[in-house]
């Protein structure tokens, strides 16, 4: 495994979230609700297809 510092994997979640912005598979950050979907930080729904196509899925249980 290859040590990494904290500026490099900032650009690495900086570059996956572009991606994403550009319709690419890149990162998804969630928080998942008692009934198993999972929402993005404005409360909306992710669609599973988009969750798929993913590379990274960081999903945050809900303390509600």
């Amino acid at each position: 495994m290859t040590r990494k510092s904290r500026r490099e994997v900032e650009r690495e979640v900086t570059d996956l979230r572009d991606e994403r912005d550009r319709g690419g598979s890149g990162i998804i950050i969630g928080y998942e609700r008692e009934d198993g979907t999972l929402e993005d930080g404005d409360g909306d729904p992710i669609p599973q297809d988009d969750r798929d196509r993913a590379r990274v899925v960081i999903v945050y249980e809900s303390e509600e």
